[in-house]
């Protein structure tokens, strides 16, 4: 349960720090969300507290959440007077492979995330609905972990692999290319205090069957907790923003720069070799794309 364990914090936290790093590889294909449809390719706030990752071999991390947004906001965050509703329910799931051997220093790992997806939208152009598999991601990371801190720089890309059609309301994928470099830095005190970031910068090449090119995208992921005993409380969230103007062919599509802010509570449970997480998600500050919130669910398991 959530107590002290006869083992120190100290311990604990080095032995963690040994055990290197995973929880925010499961991302960007989470979610079918895209700035071409007035929304953005990443679910805000999916990393939360760094996990734990064996220094060699499979790990798995399935990050399923619960999406609702019945808002769509303008350029100035009000609300644009349209029938407007998305429900996405995803279920990622991340096979990473650390394999053991350093490079420049760091532990190199590989990765792909495979997403489940259940979409259902309401649009002034009507109904739709669609399942399946999302586009799926690839990964190599390199970790360079101390007692106390994890640096992980990394690139993903999300491939155009899942059901696109133009004439759809709602697709199981981009039908773009989206080339994601980040960076992870943790924290963990001795006494149990942690704080986990994961920037990320966002680069989408055109949808060739529309012309049109999302914007570049920064936002950063955040988690800041104690943990005691088994259990971390805290809180986690993310904030976004939209760097450039998105377009179609040669025309920039004008007021199209996206924001948003993300916040809600988080508890993670670590047992031996597995971890659960819950967490809660609500927007805020929203331009320029949907607000709502989302409830998220995550087990990892390190064999």
């Amino acid at each position: 349960m959530c107590s002290f364990s006869s083992k120190s914090l100290k311990t604990k936290f080095k032995n963690l720090a040994v055990l290197l790093f995973v929880s925010a590889l499961v991302l960007s294909a989470s979610v079918g969300e895209a700035m071409e449809n007035g929304n953005w390719s990443y679910p805000g706030g999916n990393n939360a507290f760094p996990a734990r990752l064996t220094p060699k071999g499979l790990n798995i991390l399935n990050a399923t959440s619960i999406r609702h947004n019945s808002e769509l906001k303008d350029n100035n965050g009000d609300d644009v007077p349209i029938t407007y509703d998305v429900r996405a329910i995803t279920s990622s799931t991340n096979f990473l492979y650390n394999t053991g051997e350093k490079v420049l220093g760091g532990y190199l790992a590989l990765y792909s995330v495979v997403p489940l997806l259940d979409l259902r939208v309401k649009t002034p152009a009507g109904e739709d609905s669609v399942s399946g598999v999302g586009d799926i991601s690839v990964g190599i990371s390199n970790a360079y972990i101390s007692k106390n801190w994890q640096i992980i720089p990394s690139l993903e890309v999300i491939m155009p692999t899942a059901q696109y059609d133009k004439n759809d309301i709602v697709s199981l994928g981009f039908n773009r290319f989206i080339f994601e470099p980040y960076v992870m830095l943790n924290y963990m005190s001795d006494s149990g205090f942690i704080v986990g970031t994961k920037t990320m910068l966002d680069y989408s090449t055109e949808n060739h069957d529309t012309d049109y090119k999302s914007g570049q995208e920064l936002h950063m992921d955040y988690a800041i907790g104690q943990r005691i005993g088994a259990c971390t409380f805290g809180i986690a969230g993310y904030f976004y923003k939209q760097i450039t103007d998105d377009k179609i062919g040669s025309h920039t599509v004008k007021d199209s720069k996206a924001q948003a802010i993300g916040i809600g509570p988080s508890l993670v449970y670590s047992s031996k070799n597995i971890d659960f997480t819950f967490q809660y998600t609500k927007d805020y500050a929203v331009k320029n794309k949907g607000e709502g919130d989302q409830l998220w669910f995550k087990t990892y398991i390190a064999f």
